[in-house]
């Protein structure tokens, strides 16, 4: 009985590992950027959603997050895991760290991805151009975009508005298409405050785009960033300035945040681990 029950505490431990790993693997915290594609959705539907909308939202999201893009990351930590070796805060990745073979984590991400698809067909006829839209845009960023300066920028900004404007189209209502303006700004914003994290980490070398850029360059972008929100939420039409004063306050917070609160360090960190 009791190597029965050591057996079974050694199996919970090592399931625990694998999901532990699996869930890194596929950047499970990332998913959550796709509650972008939330509030397009809802924004949309003028939050007056019904049961059958957030069940078709929700079989959407499963397509998207667990599946497609859990694909879509453990392909982009395939493509880095060498460069991930030098970055002191991705170094504990599992390929990088040795958890999971290239081949390995390969076959994952084609099950995930075959399995984005083949699900999405099961949808609304617009989901499956969804799917191949976002599929396409990340090949895009992963194996070119990502290492030219300003377009990597751009790129990276473009797969959250995608998110923003796939919701809406899943509600059938596109009244607020002109929301990605805004979108386009803040997620700039977002991208250069992560340039800026990671030089200041020294990790150059874990992301080579970084060598064509300078601390205060990339400083004035993402001041930039925020002096277009601000205008944006002076002269905006109703949803862009309640989005521009929502990421107005998470980028100071954010950005301040950063470089003067562990608290706040360690969250965005953890974030972008």
């Amino acid at each position: 009985m009791a190597l029965h029950f050591k057996w079974y505490a050694v199996s919970v431990a090592n399931f625990g590992k694998i999901l532990r790993v699996y869930a890194r693997l596929t950047r499970v915290e990332d998913y959550t950027t796709f509650l972008q594609f939330v509030f397009g959705f809802l924004l949309a539907k003028n939050f007056s959603a019904t049961a059958a909308d957030l069940m078709l939202l929700g079989k959407t999201l499963l397509v998207l997050a667990p599946l497609l893009y859990g694909g879509i990351y453990t392909l982009n930590n395939i493509k880095d895991a060498e460069l991930d070796k030098l970055n002191p805060k991705k170094k504990d990745r599992p390929i990088p760290a040795g958890e999971v073979s290239k081949e390995a984590a390969s076959w994952i991400a084609m099950v995930l991805v075959g399995a984005g698809i083949l699900f999405s067909l099961f949808l609304p006829p617009q989901v499956f151009p969804m799917v191949l839209g976002f599929l396409a845009l990340n090949i895009l960023y992963t194996f070119w975009a990502k290492n030219i300066p300003y377009l990597s920028i751009l790129a990276n900004s473009a797969t959250h508005v995608l998110r923003l404007i796939s919701g809406m189209w899943l509600a059938g209502n596109l009244e607020y298409w002109y929301l990605a303006g805004i979108w386009v700004v803040l997620s700039v914003g977002g991208t250069v405050f992560r340039y800026i994290k990671e030089m200041s980490e020294g990790a150059i070398a874990a992301r080579p785009v970084l060598k064509f850029y300078t601390s205060r360059s990339l400083w004035r972008i993402f001041y930039g960033a925020m002096v277009v929100l601000v205008l944006f939420v002076i002269f905006g039409r109703f949803w862009e300035r309640i989005v521009g004063i929502f990421f107005l306050t998470w980028h100071t917070v954010g950005g301040i945040g950063y470089f003067h609160s562990k608290t706040i360090k360690k969250l965005i960190d953890f974030a972008w681990r």
